[in-house]
């Protein structure tokens, strides 16, 4: 509670209040810093107060505010006594526990103080009692200042005591220059904090001097305005008692101003002391420069020994960098024997192969399957009546089976009388029995954009145009490893998948660069890493090698050629493919022949089987004549008619080709009977019916992407020659193919079950069904799961392969697109175990339902075990190659044995002769003599 408030009411206030308010603001408070906080003239108690007393009417105030007269009993003034004692032996012993007994009369005089309190309690008048309040008041402020100076006395011995630590460690460190350095920066900065300390206690001291003696104004003032009220008071007794009091007070202010200049006295003997130290502390310092010196002078010498030494380095380097030198000459050597060792290693596996080759050789010529090179070329012009069989039948009318579709035209398509009308050119179903086609007056090569071939990827010089193949058939075994691994890629983007292949020439080039025909097993195998870097002269090599081949007479190159220069689309050869690979009934470098010939004969009657396949559309007759003029182009080989693969593959090629000029007329049939808009475009609506027409199965988002591609391609305009070029380049005609199978429709038993009494591929077939019946309900929840997750072509090609499970691999076999029952039943938990992959990563945050760890640790051995019969596959595969080259080594060492002894004979014949040739010269020189 401010003094100024005690001092200023007129309401009377009671005495025992007024005791209780000053007992708790004299309680000692821990937030005073400093003693120089508490002496500024501006504080709550002394500055107001002093304002108060400075004003001119101040004793009329103090007169006015006297409060009524009120005696407390003994017992409250005992008490009051006790609780200002025990404060009083509280402070007492506060300076007792610091060592400050010189204090010990101003602990008596603060006990007097206490009493004059206690009994002053009688007196009337406020006046009065606030004075003696005042007056305890500034016995506590003294009491704070005291307390806050031994907290100062703390302070500085701990100051002191880190200046001995550092001067401890500026002693202990003096022998390491950095260390010393540093520790000389740490205590200059110490110095000059202590340095500011000073100065600042300094001032902080004339500061004090300074409010001790406004203070001591301020209670010389207080004291005169005291004797002139007492001196005023009539009816008061005890005055003399209040006089006496009154000087003790005085003599008590006068004892503790000189413990003040006593303890100003001793500050200042400590500050001297520090002064001392910090003299001492300068001379270390000095001491420390002087050792820093000294270093400095072994750091000149040190330097001189390091120039010595980089003069010796500098010497060892030259004789280093000779002995690199000499070593970087032993390793050329060393490379230079690597070289000339791998030359060894290739001409030894060539001089292998070329033995290998001669041994193959001879054996095909003890068997007769060798012709020659001259004899074994059937060459059948595109004019020829063969070519114009397969391009001419039916040619005045167009058969419908070649143009129905294969399935039946799923419900939600609609013909063109049921879309909406745009113009007045209402349209009709117009069947295709009505148009006449010429399929001989369309020209595929100007539908279809114009793209860099692949000769534009090279610059052909002079030097570069001749060259040597690696061996004999080298054009011929690439080209049949690129249509191998090409239709690999085919089976790979499968239309469950949605990806197009790549085109031929992007995909030749790709693999030019990664992949290679080996000389010896004639297998394709991985380019290896150090020869990808060359990889342009293998793909440059290629285009000479078909540049010089192509003189020769050979469907195989030809056809080739044409699919390189994209002469040929991706439907083509995707059709060419497939046919190729039911031809060989597998890859063409499976067989021995197709990779040690260059021509590869097949047997007719396997040509046959494939035309009868693939070529279903032509009518028997037709057919029997084109087989009876393949029979007159046919070789006899092993008492077997043979024809040459690439002609029999391009007389089916020719066929396909056929077939598209076809469907080109349809979609231009198509495209006329069409309803337009009125600015003559062609509606969504119409466009989706005429792509559901020439591919009843296509999905909903290849239409539709179609349609807005086309739109941009054609800028608005879209027609049937647009629709024709788009198609050929986006892959629409290649995902609408529907090819057949080698496979025949599966018996059904009178139970319209598949009955697997008539073969083991039947009864292979049975147990795939039957399994897929096991699960119906795990792939109805599947099927579910697919529904939830929003994706359409995943769903739809999973609908697709489900249904094709459910027809038992019946009729119509091209929805099977060249599977079996099983590969359709793989390539249906192969869509399932991609939709666990997604399911797994978009639910990894949730908190799926508890699954046993049996089951977590079964799904992930379980797609390791689903490939055990593949690598099962490779591995037997792996032995065959391996018991081959087995064989094929003992041929060669019998053929070696052979040889030798027919070299033995040979050599004694020829010495034989050689004598009789020396005898005959001998006799006639004799007869001439």
């Amino acid at each position: 509670m401010p003094l100024s408030d005690l001092s200023i009411k007129r309401k009377p206030v009671r005495l025992k209040k007024l005791h209780n308010s000053q007992s708790t603001r004299s309680s000692p408070s821990p937030e005073f810093s400093t003693y120089s906080y508490l002496l500024q003239p501006k504080t709550i108690e002394t500055g107001d107060l002093y304002k108060t007393h400075l004003r001119k009417n101040s004793v009329d105030q103090l007169i006015d505010a006297s409060p009524v007269n009120e005696i407390l009993s003994k017992e409250e003034a005992k008490h009051e006594f006790l609780k200002s004692s025990f404060k009083f032996e509280k402070i007492k012993k506060l300076l007792l526990n610091h060592d400050l007994t010189c204090v010990e009369d101003f602990v008596a005089g603060l006990e007097i103080s206490g009493k004059m309190f206690t009994e002053c309690n009688w007196i009337s008048g406020k006046g009065r009692i606030e004075a003696i309040n005042i007056i305890a008041h500034l016995v506590n402020l003294l009491y704070k200042a005291v307390s806050e100076l031994i907290e100062k006395k703390n302070q500085h011995t701990k100051i002191i005591e880190n200046l001995q630590e550092a001067n401890n460690i500026l002693y202990i460190e003096n022998n390491q220059k950095k260390d010393l350095q540093n520790k000389l920066d740490y205590t200059s900065a110490k110095l000059q904090k202590l340095e500011k300390a000073k100065h600042e206690f300094s001032s902080s001291i004339g500061q004090a001097h300074r409010l001790a003696d406004l203070e001591k104004e301020k209670l010389v003032e207080k004291i005169n305005i005291l004797e002139k009220y007492i001196s005023e008071l009539k009816d008061v007794t005890k005055i003399d008692t209040i006089n006496w009091d009154l000087e003790k007070y005085k003599e008590l202010y006068q004892k503790t101003v000189k413990e003040f200049h006593a303890f100003k006295k001793d500050k200042e003997s400590k500050l001297y002391r520090m002064q001392l130290e910090m003299g001492e502390l300068k001379s270390s310092i000095q001491k420390n420069t002087s050792s820093i010196e000294n270093h400095d002078s072994e750091k000149k010498t040190m330097e001189e020994k390091l120039f010595l030494i980089d003069f010796k380095n500098k010497e060892l380097t030259e004789k280093l960098s000779e002995c690199q030198e000499r070593v970087a000459m032993l390793y050329e050597d060393s490379l230079r024997f690597v070289v000339y060792r791998d030359l060894y290693i290739k001409l030894d596996q060539q001089f292998n192969t070329m033995r290998l080759k001669y041994n193959q050789l001879e054996l095909n010529i003890i068997a007769g399957n060798v012709t020659l090179s001259t004899d074994g070329i059937i060459w059948v012009s595109l004019e020829d009546p063969l070519f114009d069989k397969v391009r001419g039948f039916m040619q005045q009318g167009v058969d419908p089976k070649v143009f129905e579709p294969p399935v039946p035209i799923r419900k939600d398509k609609r013909t063109f009388t049921e879309a909406p009308v745009y113009s007045h050119r209402h349209a009709r179903t117009v069947t295709y029995s009505e148009t006449q086609l010429d399929p001989s007056s369309v020209d595929l090569s100007q539908l279809k954009l114009k793209k860099p071939a692949y000769a534009s990827f090279f610059e052909v010089g002079e030097k570069a145009a001749s060259f040597e193949l690696p061996f004999t058939n080298w054009l011929e075994v690439t080209m049949r490893g690129i249509y191998d691994s090409k239709y690999n890629e085919q089976i790979y983007c499968s239309f469950e998948s949605g990806r197009t292949p790549l085109r031929f020439s992007e995909f030749v080039y790709c693999w030019l660069g990664r992949f290679m025909i080996d000389s010896g097993s004639r297998q394709v195998r991985e380019l290896e890493w150090w020869k990808r870097e060359s990889s342009d002269k293998l793909r440059l090599e290629l285009l000479l090698a078909l540049k010089h081949e192509k003189a020769k007479k050979v469907w195989e190159i030809h056809t080739f050629i044409e699919f390189l220069n994209e002469e040929l689309m991706l439907d083509e050869l995707s059709f060419f493919l497939h046919c190729r690979f039911l031809l060989f009934k597998g890859p063409q470098l499976m067989i021995t022949s197709g990779r040690f010939s260059a021509l590869h004969f097949v047997a007719l009657d396997r040509v046959f089987e494939v035309i009868d396949k693939v070529m279903g559309k032509i009518s028997p007759k037709d057919r029997s004549e084109l087989k009876s003029q393949l029979q007159s182009k046919a070789r006899n080989k092993n008492g077997s008619l043979t024809l040459d693969s690439g002609l029999a593959l391009r007389i089916m090629l020719e066929y396909y080709i056929r077939e598209k000029k076809c469907k080109y007329l349809v979609i231009k049939g198509l495209f006329s009977v069409a309803p337009k808009k009125p600015d003559g475009t062609l509606a969504f609506q119409t466009f989706r019916i005429i792509c559901l027409n020439l591919d009843p199965e296509a999905s909903e988002s290849l239409i539709i992407k179609m349609y807005r591609d086309l739109w941009a391609f054609g800028n608005g305009q879209i027609n049937h020659d647009n629709f024709f070029v788009f198609a050929n380049e986006n892959g629409f005609f290649f995902h609408s193919l529907r090819l057949k199978g080698d496979d025949d429709p599966l018996p059904l038993n009178s139970y319209n079950e598949i009955d697997d009494s008539t073969s083991e591929y039947a009864k292979r077939m049975k147990q795939t069904f039957n399994t897929y019946t096991h699960l119906k309900v795990p792939i109805a929840l599947i099927r579910d799961a697919l529904r939830s997750i929003g994706v359409i072509d995943l769903l739809d090609n999973f609908v697709k392969l489900e249904d094709l499970v459910k027809a038992k691999y019946q009729e119509p076999l091209e929805n099977y697109r060249g599977m079996s029952l099983l590969d359709t039943y793989k390539h249906l938990w192969n869509l399932a175990i991609q939709l666990q992959v997604i399911f797994e990563q978009i639910h990894c945050y949730s908190s799926p339902a508890q699954v046993p760890d049996e089951v977590k640790d079964l799904e992930i051995i379980a797609l390791p075990r689903a490939c055990e019969g593949f690598i099962e596959r490779l591995h037997k595969m792996t032995l065959q190659k391996l018991t081959a080259l087995v064989a094929i080594r003992k041929i060669q060492r019998s053929w070696k044995e052979k040889a030798k002894q027919n070299l033995s004979l040979a050599t004694t014949v020829l010495k034989g002769i050689n004598l009789l040739k020396r005898g005959l010269k001998h006799h006639k020189n004799q007869k001439s003599a």
